[in-house]
């Protein structure tokens, strides 16, 4: 059958170059007051078919199969580990809430650094703190005495939750900062006698 179906395919595509030849071709035009040649006599062409040949049926042969591929245990991919909270720390605290102010996202140290009153937002509590016309002052004052508080050793109180950094001259007009430590966690709790 394959044969066949190749035989018809060589046949098909012959006649087709075949017309494309003829109808590419010029026909010269007799010339005028000539009469037409007498078309020549050719004889037919002899087409010779070749005898069908036996072909033997096709035999099916497995696709190779290749050796299961070795069982390898991969360990599990450690997770990064997430930095450890600066909150649980005054040392760490004190720089990462001075890093957060310096960098204008006011709303993540309201949220992670301010005590909240009960019922109450960051937003809400930020929103109060702009409507002041002195927030850019309040902002510096910040800034100004938790830099000076990371020269300063810190006081504790006795049970070592609230932390007073205490300048040998005040800064911004005040004379220290305070810490507290509410669950487990250091906020800033006041400025000077506050």
């Amino acid at each position: 059958m394959g044969k066949f179906v190749k035989f018809l395919g060589i046949v098909i595509i012959l006649a087709v170059v075949g017309l494309i030849a003829w109808w590419a071709t010029p026909v010269a035009e007799p010339p005028a007051n000539t009469p037409a040649p007498a078309p020549e006599k050719v004889a037919p062409p002899t087409i010779k078919v070749a005898a069908p040949v036996q072909v033997a049926p096709p035999v099916q042969v497995a696709a190779p199969v290749a050796p299961p591929a070795p069982v390898v245990e991969t360990p599990p991919v450690a997770q990064p580990a997430l930095p450890p909270d600066p909150r649980l720390d005054l040392a760490t605290a004190l720089p990462d809430f001075l890093n957060i102010v310096q960098s204008g996202d006011y709303l993540t140290a309201t949220e992670d650094y301010l005590a909240l009153p009960p019922n109450t937002s960051a937003q809400q509590v930020l929103a109060g703190l702009q409507q002041n016309p002195n927030f850019p002052q309040m902002v510096q004052m910040a800034v100004d005495t938790m830099r000076a508080a990371q020269s300063v050793a810190p006081s504790f109180n006795d049970a070592g939750d609230v932390a007073t950094y205490t300048f040998p001259a005040p800064v911004d007009g005040q004379p220290s900062v305070r810490w507290r430590k509410v669950d487990g966690k250091w906020t800033l709790d006041g400025f000077g006698g506050n």
